[in-house]
């Protein structure tokens, strides 16, 4: 049977069973759930255990079984999956049991109000063990299960303020932030539970839902087997691209799900749509599952799905061969620090924050001008060689690790190329490249001019008054005051003043510098998070300006804006990955969509030292015409619908 890291495909089922759960496993037998195997061809699945509510849907001896089981769906499952040599994970909530939070009031967080959670349990209460590890010892060994997908982990952690919290912190003698003990809490209470079920079930693998991804993306210290999380629904466009290329530099066992439906269950998404999300995932080199309702007392909500299921499964198979633990190669470098990530953050983990949102709207610039870009986490750039990335560009941010700041400025004194972009982030590095900034960081508009197009700057900013590569001009007050979000219309509704704001006062819009063999940009406002919440063509273009001006020669030209390039090499072989940027859903109210519009005639320089012997087109399998004249092969793609892949040979 298959281990996780051999993996590809998986399909995750869950319903959270509550205590109105009636009939569960009713209408279930091994039979269905092996024609559903044989149908879809899942490399592995993933079944309910137990949900945010603390009830379990199958016969636990050891946690709260819900109380009308017709079956033990979970004994079921097992059985059809053994005789189709699937690997089955257990779905499985951890840090959220409403049950026993009625049961063992005690056993909850206290926020510092002195405020109990609804269904929050302690790190520190008898939860963990007198619950949470026997019944995970009960899937291992009774059950025989492969693993589980703990949900409600890191994303559900927070400070707790407990008696037995505050005791634990007075005894650690306070050598820590609470903050920072609270999330060393958590990772001791992951490490706790895998090396328990270890000594009873060496082979059972485990992974804590989000742990060491874009939710929390720092060094592994835990000893999960696998890295995993479940993208939100209304968000995949960015998410996916973003969350992936954070996961694959862990450089760990991973995948990420996508939801078939919308968050409320509502809206049935197309295998086109999920096809779709399943290539932002895989092109990097991870394995993708999808999350279906499970029907508990059969096996899906909806029996005509499994059609849309078996063609996502083909569609991802077809490219497991040059896809499934690729690994990226390097070109530009979009650096995430942990320690600017954990500066700002109120939450222990989580998604969102100055830092965070920066990097994310860095990433989609980079992938929006064809550059091949990934993220960098901060501690592997402090560990690793970093200087074979074109570009490593910084995104805003407020504090950085002292000796990866000192690692960054020796890669660009070597003849690297740095993109500093953020008000702070420029103040961070200003005096290395001997320019002063003009008072306090300020929060004001300013306006740029990019190929004769206006572009405003709605980010706090850093003035620098240094002849830059571009010119900005900062908005200045005109009679009563500076009106940021001022109507045209003015008060009365009727009229049409002039505006109060005036672009007068000239400062550097970007700076660039030489230092020592390399080149450093300097762009003094938050050009990632402005990308991320006000995407324009200009901004897009001005990222490729200062990129270009600090690194000429970009690997693959295109003549659009709308295709996607990856870069990725497995087992020695060279791939150029093609992805349509124009198929994802880009709009939160867009739920669901199953139509999508082709790139047609897509021309592409591909910068490469030798003339390749020819080029291959997978999955189609078939053979490219191409030139290759002046370093660079050319060719062209005369229809791209969603993904292909070119190998060089």
């Amino acid at each position: 049977m298959k281990k996780r890291k051999d993996c590809f495909f998986g399909v995750h089922l869950d319903f959270h069973s509550n205590d109105t759960a009636e009939g569960i496993g009713e209408n279930l037998t091994a039979e269905a759930i092996r024609s559903f195997i044989r149908e879809v061809k899942p490399d592995f699945m993933q079944c309910d255990v137990k949900g945010h509510s603390g009830y379990s849907s199958y016969q636990t001896k050891v946690g709260f079984p819900t109380p009308k089981i017709k079956k033990d769906a979970l004994r079921i499952w097992r059985e059809a999956t053994q005789a189709e040599d699937v690997p089955l994970y257990a779905h499985y909530s951890g840090l959220m049991d409403a049950v026993q939070a009625k049961l063992h009031p005690d056993w909850r967080v206290v926020n510092k109000n002195g405020e109990p959670a609804w269904c929050h349990m302690s790190y520190f209460s008898d939860y963990i063990d007198e619950l949470l590890i026997p019944q995970l010892k009960e899937l291992a060994v009774d059950y025989q299960l492969n693993g589980v997908w703990m949900d409600a982990e890191c994303w559900a952690a927070s400070e707790d303020y407990s008696p037995r919290a505050l005791e634990a912190y007075e005894a650690s003698g306070k050598t820590m932030s609470f903050k920072e003990f609270s999330r060393q809490a958590f990772r001791d209470y992951v490490t706790n539970y895998i090396q328990q079920v270890k000594a009873v079930a060496p082979d059972f693998e485990l992974a804590s839902n989000w742990l060491y991804t874009q939710q929390a993306p720092e060094k592994p210290t835990v000893p999960v087997d696998f890295l995993s999380g479940d993208v939100i629904p209304f968000e995949t466009y960015d998410s996916t691209k973003f969350g992936s290329r954070i996961i694959a530099n862990q450089h760990m066992t991973w995948d990420l799900m996508s939801w078939s439906t919308d968050m409320y269950l509502n809206y049935e998404k197309s295998a086109l749509q999920l096809c779709v999300e399943a290539t932002d995932i895989i092109a990097v080199g991870g394995a993708f599952q999808v999350y279906c309702e499970q029907n508990f007392k059969n096996i899906l909500q909806s029996d005509t799905y499994v059609s849309t299921l078996k063609e996502i499964s083909e569609y991802c198979h077809a490219r497991e061969e040059y896809c499934h633990k690729a690994s990226m190669r390097k070109e530009v470098g979009v650096l995430l620090s942990q320690t600017a990530y954990f500066h700002e953050r109120d939450r222990l983990f989580g998604r969102g924050g100055l830092h965070y949102d920066s990097v994310q709207g860095c990433i989609m610039a980079c992938l929006e001008n064809q550059y091949s870009g990934e993220i960098l986490l901060g501690y592997n750039a402090l560990e690793q060689d970093i200087s074979d990335y074109k570009l490593i560009v910084i995104p805003e941010l407020k504090a950085i690790e002292p000796a990866l700041k000192e690692k960054l400025l020796a890669y660009a004194n070597a003849g690297g190329a740095l993109m500093i972009a953020g008000a702070y982030a420029s103040r961070l590095f200003a005096k290395d490249l001997g320019v002063t900034p003009v008072g306090d960081v300020q929060d004001s508009y300013a306006q740029l001019v990019i190929n004769g197009k206006k572009l405003t700057i709605e980010s706090v900013l850093t003035v620098f008054e240094e002849e830059g590569l571009h010119t900005a001009y900062l908005a200045e007050t005109a009679g009563e005051g500076l009106a940021m979000k001022q109507s045209m219309f003015g008060d009365a509704g009727g009229s049409w003043p002039l505006p109060k704001k005036q672009y007068t006062r000239k400062m550097a819009g970007s700076i660039v510098k030489e230092y020592g063999k390399g080149k450093i940009a300097l762009i003094p406002f938050d050009l990632g998070r402005q990308y991320t919440y006000l995407r324009t063509y200009q901004m897009r273009d001005f990222f490729a300006e200062i990129a270009k001006s600090v690194y000429a020669e970009k690997m693959v030209k295109t003549n659009t804006h709308f295709v996607e390039i990856i870069l990725t090499e497995k087992d020695g072989r060279e791939f150029v990955q093609t992805v349509n940027l124009e198929t994802g859903k880009k709009h939160i109210d867009i739920k669901s969509f199953d139509e999508i519009l082709p790139l047609r005639n897509v021309k592409l320089s591909y910068l490469r030292a030798k003339k390749p012997n020819k080029i291959m087109r997978y999955p189609e399998n078939t053979e490219v015409a191409f030139t290759y004249e002046n370093g660079r092969v050319e060719f062209e793609l005369d229809e791209l619908k969603i993904h292909s892949i070119f190998e060089m040979l």
